[in-house]
């Protein structure tokens, strides 16, 4: 049901799992109830999972958390301003690699996304079709 992250000893939802959806409700009732009821549950899940339980969404201060290089090479993409073509420097299209039970595939962002590079137009849209994807898909 969870991912691990060694890194930051942390766990996040995996949305590429076999479990049924109730033991997904489950979990969350498990978790909005423990507050409300003033019980501490010792469990290393991304403070996100609080942040959605208020109607939040992630950004990229939760993919920092979860996922600290990736937010980085992120923060390298947006802040990029050389003149070099970005789609030449990084060769970035919009499609996520992920690793899935000894398995990798690619998915893509948007329709279409294999073949769309990443441009200084279309890099905040990228960002941002990426931090949804993990955290919302």
């Amino acid at each position: 049901m969870f991912s691990y992250n060694p890194d930051n000893r942390m766990y996040w939802l995996n949305g590429k799992t076999f479990e049924s959806n109730i033991n997904f409700q489950l979990a969350g009732i498990i978790l909005g109830l423990a507050p409300v009821n003033q019980i501490l549950i010792n469990i290393p899940i991304l403070p996100l999972c609080y942040k959605f339980l208020l109607g939040g969404r992630a950004d990229m201060t939760d993919l920092e958390v979860w996922q600290p290089e990736v937010a980085k090479s992120f923060k390298y993409i947006l802040e990029y301003n050389e003149e070099q073509p970005m789609e030449e420097v990084l060769q970035r299209t919009f499609t996520i690699d992920l690793h899935n039970f000894g398995e990798t595939f690619t998915e893509e962002l948007k329709p279409d996304g294999a073949n769309i590079f990443v441009t200084k137009d279309n890099r905040e849209e990228f960002v941002d079709l990426y931090i949804d994807y993990m955290f919302h898909k």
